[in-house]
């Protein structure tokens, strides 16, 4: 069964670096931030505040469970935030 370490916290508190460190230093499995990635992509289809979006909240929960759900069977994985932090 795999292991799942959650880094949460405010903006700016060093998740993403810590993760980037073990990541490619450590060549540990890594889950990225998924509302970054929401965020992105909707700015680059033309929408430049995809938070102000009705569904914003779900879509950032659907991608970070599309992800979870679709993790290797391995020892550990680092998530940088997880489901809870988006509920």
């Amino acid at each position: 069964m795999t292991k799942l370490y959650v880094l949460t916290g405010g903006p700016s508190a060093g998740k993403s670096s810590i993760l980037l460190g073990l990541e490619y230093l450590r060549k540990e499995t890594v889950v990225r931030e998924a509302a970054e990635d929401v965020i992105k992509l909707h700015q680059s289809l033309g929408n430049p505040r995809p938070w102000e979006l009705g569904d914003f909240q779900d879509r950032i929960l659907q991608l970070q469970l599309q992800r979870e759900n679709s993790l290797p069977n391995i020892e550990r994985v680092f998530l940088d935030r997880g489901t809870l932090d988006g509920l």
